[in-house]
């Protein structure tokens, strides 16, 4: 198991969230409380940047289909950088990717 870390950056009306390592019932917290905390007033889009993740639960899955759902209820651009090929089709499958603006890297990259 990789240890999960977040890394959770605001770059102008923009927050960027990058999880690393395995995504987990015990690190889904930590994405939760990032993306909850995210106020609709100065912020226009979350970019959740998954091309560190080395695992993920459904739990997991679920944190971040919550987080895109919130985003729109309130107005918010939702972006996710699409994981590592190794894990992509579970996004694929679960619908995790649908209703969001996905990327393969972020701009100037």
């Amino acid at each position: 198991m990789s240890e999960f870390s977040l890394q959770a950056e605001r770059i102008g009306a923009v927050m960027h969230l990058r999880p690393r390592g395995d995504f987990d019932l015990i690190a889904a917290w930590q994405v939760e409380k990032a993306l909850r905390d995210v106020d609709a007033r100065d912020t226009r889009e979350i970019v959740v940047d998954l091309r560190e993740l080395t695992f993920i639960d459904s739990t997991g899955l679920q944190t971040i289909t919550r987080g895109a759902q919130r985003a729109r209820e309130q107005a918010m651009e939702f972006t996710i950088v699409r994981a590592p090929s190794e894990m992509d089709r579970v996004f694929e499958l679960t619908g995790t990717y649908e209703g969001v603006n996905l990327v393969d890297t972020l701009p100037g990259e």
